[in-house]
């Protein structure tokens, strides 16, 4: 994934392009792209990749149901689909049970400050995560309008910026002729 991204960024840069973004819609992918980002400072450039990650304007949102009660396949997301594919929701097939909940299993580490590749599928083995039941489209109407707010304000941002190439050719400079 990494050498792809990076090659579909030398492409957009080698077609005159210097600011590029990438929109990660997805929580899995935030340990990824943030090594991508890193991974820049490898080799001189002549463009900067910015990654754009909309869940910070999802989370600050009013929600009709219980912080702890979101996440993976919980609330949030069955109310952005209830928005835009309500064809693809069966309400019925919710779980009833405890399902969404953490097991715990690695909490001894995780106090620790240990993580370890496994921690999600050992607190989510079904990969279901909070309660979808509170799920509805207008909440996913409000979560639409934030994301699309949130991502136009990041991208008017990075288009009316002249500072970060700067920084990041000082970066290569000294890196190649240390004093």
């Amino acid at each position: 994934m990494i050498k792809l991204l990076d090659n579909v960024c030398r492409e957009i840069a080698r077609t005159g392009c210097k600011k590029i973004i990438l929109l990660n819609a997805h929580g899995g992918n935030l340990g990824l792209v943030a090594l991508y980002t890193m991974l820049q400072l490898y080799t001189p450039k002549d463009y900067v990749v910015s990654i754009v990650s909309p869940f910070g304007a999802i989370g600050a949102l009013q929600q009709p149901w219980p912080r702890a009660d979101d996440g993976h396949a919980g609330p949030g997301e069955t109310s952005l689909m209830l928005a835009l594919r309500p064809d693809l929701v069966d309400m019925s097939k919710i779980p009833a049970d405890d399902e969404g909940k953490a097991r715990g299993r690695l909490q001894a580490l995780r106090a620790a400050g240990v993580q370890i590749g496994i921690w999600w599928y050992a607190d989510h083995p079904t990969y279901y995560v909070g309660n979808a039941a509170h799920g509805t489209a207008e909440a996913g109407e409000r979560i639409l309008d934030a994301i699309a707010q949130s991502i136009a304000r990041a991208v008017r941002a990075i288009k009316a910026d002249t500072a970060a190439k700067q920084p990041q050719h000082e970066f290569f400079a000294a890196a190649h002729a240390p004093s």
